[in-house]
């Protein structure tokens, strides 16, 4: 049995060798710890990774089924109502994907640029190819988007232009419309 001494030396080292190297050449730290049986050694090399992570897993937002984050925040959790909002996280999302599906399509590679690995560097394209159309979902979304917040706001100029009064009516009536569908305006603006 190890001391608690010992064993605060080697969490310590496992923790700078995980930083500075990585989950690779133990050997250099095994020889440093050779009075440390394997299993005791790899155990703690395991408990050290997951203290590592657990930060991590702390600042990771909670995600709902479809990847959203969810957030307790309440200005966030107002701030996510509103779609402009939801479709910047979407795109976001997307971006961060599609890196993902470059690093996979990287790793497929060697050096020069030869194919070491058909079936992932297959996976890469056809993940970049559906990002892609997911992206091009998410930019007509935003024209539609415009569109319509455009056509709004000459619609109630135009109709405040030929009677403010009927133009307070009219956007009383958008913001019921908008409400029953889900979206928020306020009729005063």
């Amino acid at each position: 049995m190890i001391d608690s001494n010992r064993t605060s030396q080697l969490r310590k080292a496992i923790t700078i060798h995980l930083k500075n190297v990585g989950p690779k050449k133990w050997d250099l730290l095994r020889a440093d710890f050779p009075e440390i049986s394997n299993a005791t050694f790899w155990r703690r090399v395991k408990e050290v990774r997951q203290e590592l992570e657990e930060p991590l897993a702390a600042e990771t937002p909670a995600v709902d089924q479809l990847g959203t984050a969810v957030s307790t925040d309440p200005v966030q959790e107002h701030i996510a109502q509103f779609g402009f909002f939801a479709h910047l996280q979407q795109g976001l999302r997307l971006r961060q994907l599609f890196a993902d599906a470059e690093i996979l399509r990287q790793q497929s590679l060697d050096k020069q640029g030869k194919i070491l690995n058909h079936t992932m560097y297959t996976k890469s394209i056809t993940l970049r190819e559906k990002l892609l159309n997911s992206e091009l979902q998410m930019m007509e979304k935003w024209a539609t988007i415009n569109n319509q917040t455009e056509f709004y706001a000459k619609l109630v100029d135009t109709v405040a232009a030929a009677s403010p009064e009927v133009a307070k009516k009219v956007m009383i009536a958008l913001a019921g419309l908008h409400e029953e569908i889900g979206s928020k305006i306020d009729p005063r603006t």
